[in-house]
């Protein structure tokens, strides 16, 4: 598991549950109160506008970019990203989700590999530079990259 991939991933699940969830805490609010208040609603009730602001920001945002970019994910690997990160089951049934999603037998191993290749996927598509004060080239000291000693 590449650890920044899943710490993005990881927000681009929080993302994604808080779009989906109808809690009228924010994107967006289908409670007609709620679209009143914030000036959505004429007097007769129909709707004046309904354009709402990108709601997913930062890590979410590039995680759901690199997703819905060409060439798609396989549909494998998205189903176990949205298992992963999106939907909250015990682990141990997530394989029996996503095999059911899939119309096939998926095992744990199977799942676990493809969570492992949907980062290599995103991965090979997310900008990422190293933490400040690391070196890309561990083995070698920088200096000698230079042509001095």
């Amino acid at each position: 598991m590449i650890d920044w991939v899943d710490t993005s991933c990881k927000a681009w699940g929080r993302c994604t549950r808080w779009i989906l969830s109808d809690t009228n805490e924010g994107y967006p609010s289908m409670d007609t109160i709620a679209r009143a208040r914030g000036g959505y609603l004429d007097m007769k009730g129909t709707v004046l506008s309904a354009k709402f602001g990108e709601v997913r920001v930062g890590e979410a945002l590039e995680i759901a970019r690199a997703i819905a970019s060409e060439p798609f994910m396989p549909e494998a690997l998205q189903a176990t990203l949205w298992a992963q990160y999106v939907v909250h089951v015990p682990s141990k049934s997530r394989a029996i989700i996503v095999g059911n999603y899939l119309s096939s037998t998926v095992s744990i191993p199977e799942y676990w590999r493809n969570l492992d290749r949907a980062h290599h996927f995103l991965a090979g598509r997310l900008p990422h530079t190293a933490p400040r004060g690391t070196s890309c080239f561990n083995n070698f000291p920088v200096a000698s990259l230079n042509g001095t000693r």
